[in-house]
């Protein structure tokens, strides 16, 4: 009895094992399939060294009888392909690959043979250009000794060469922001290959001005250029080291060389590499940097005023200095909303003042459509004000910003919001960047 449970368990292991791999097709008698059959892409890297394709022929069945295997390079088999597919693939020629063994006996517990063709990129891609699939070897099993597998005996491998590059891993813009205070700020510059690098691999960085000014009148950004003095690059010879596939550079910014409320744009151009080539739809990457005042703790501010809240609609006015954008104040949408809606900032200490250069503004999270133009003033009394900068509110969640032209002294800060879109005039979060005196 303990035989016979020991015998199911075992058998049950096996096939669930071998699910993957159809192995448990045919339980009832012995087959030989290929695993990789029909029309198989093998995709490799122009590195100046020949690859491996492995072709694995299995017996499924849990018989264990013998059978001989013979690997055979069919033309016919080609033919009839392009026949049925349509296709107009061509036969590999001989230079471009290398078969060592190619006969094979499965018996006893062995379950597979494993076939390999040895091939030659440079050769192919000779034939053609880089990821274009031309030229096919068709690959045919013959057994003896046991039945195949229906429609599981050949395999059409399509070579797709690739050229060997190496690219700048970062897209778009990276952001990244400076306080005042700061002394030097790191940004990583990471790049990266898709084969298997067997090389010290050295790289060479530029970064052209110009292309700063190209980007902001293409995205109609304002964005100055680094000083040549403010940054530093190391190593300056960056290495992709053999064994690797990614690695990154580091710029070394200077903040003191950069100018308080600014925004600067570092444009880093992969201009060379040692060994293979550069991909030259990925050789340029961009690396933005704000230089600000720090934000004062919204702990240090109270509200002064507002004009008026919605009851049962948002968190209330203290939700804009509750360090959460996620909470939000709503204008009393029930009566109309009136024009302009404001709320006023204070500083808890009233000997205290902060020299504002900067404030941020997030919108309700939920619905941003509201505000359509937002002014913001400060004040020494909360009596006179004086208007620090206009915002044409987006209808964004992201945070929005007026950068003042020169820091002012206050000690009250006032959002007061001038036209809307509808009635939805509701606000996230106010943030004041600036030196706390």
């Amino acid at each position: 009895m303990k035989k016979n449970i020991l015998y199911t368990f075992a058998a049950s292991v096996l096939m669930f094992m071998a699910c993957e791999d159809h192995r448990e097709d045919d339980l009832s008698e012995d087959k030989v399939y290929l695993t990789r059959s029909g029309y198989v892409e093998e995709v490799a890297y122009a590195v100046g060294e020949s690859s491996t394709l492995d072709l694995w022929t299995y017996r499924s069945g849990l018989n264990n009888s013998s059978c001989q295997v013979d690997y055979v390079i069919n033309e016919e088999v080609l033919k009839a392909y392009n026949t049925e597919n349509g296709t107009a693939y061509k036969l590999l020629p001989s230079n471009c690959y290398k078969l060592t063994d190619t006969h094979f006996t499965i018996s006893g517990d062995d379950e597979y043979a494993r076939f390999k063709v040895t091939y030659f990129p440079e050769e192919i891609v000779k034939l053609g250009d880089y990821n274009v699939v031309d030229y096919v070897l068709p690959v045919e099993i013959s057994v003896s000794g046991l039945e195949t597998t229906v429609g599981k005996t050949t395999s059409l491998v399509g070579f797709n060469v690739k050229e060997a590059l190496i690219r700048l891993t970062n897209e778009g813009v990276k952001e990244s922001t400076a306080a005042s205070g700061t002394a030097t700020v790191d940004i990583d510059v990471p790049f990266n290959v898709d084969f298997t690098n067997k090389w010290d691999i050295n790289l060479t960085f530029s970064s052209n001005d110009a292309l700063v000014d190209l980007y902001n009148l293409d995205n109609g950004t304002d964005y100055l250029t680094f000083p040549a003095e403010s940054y530093k690059l190391t190593p300056s010879t960056p290495v992709l080291k053999a064994g690797e596939k990614s690695a990154s550079a580091k710029y070394t910014i200077d903040v003191s060389k950069l100018k308080l409320g600014s925004k600067y744009l570092l444009p880093v151009e992969l201009a060379d590499v040692s060994k293979f080539a550069v991909n030259m739809e990925h050789n340029l990457s961009y690396y933005s940097l704000e230089y600000v005042d720090a934000r004062i703790d919204q702990t240090a501010w109270e509200i002064a005023d507002f004009r008026d809240t919605q009851d049962g609609d948002g968190d209330g006015p203290t939700a804009l200095i509750d360090d959460n954008i996620d909470t939000y104040w709503h204008a009393n949408w029930s009566n109309g909303s009136e024009l302009p809606s404001w709320i006023t900032l204070k500083l808890k200490d009233k000997d205290a003042t902060v020299k504002v250069s900067q404030v941020e503004l997030y919108a309700r999270q939920g619905n941003t459509s509201g505000p359509k133009t937002v002014e913001i003033l400060t004040s020494m009394d909360g009596q006179n004000w004086t208007l620090a900068g206009t915002l044409a509110f987006k209808s964004i969640k992201t945070v929005q910003k007026i950068i003042f032209k020169e820091p002012v002294l206050a000690k009250y800060v006032k959002m007061n919001i001038t036209e809307k879109n509808n009635n939805s005039v509701a606000m996230g979060e106010i943030y004041v960047r600036g030196v706390l005196q």
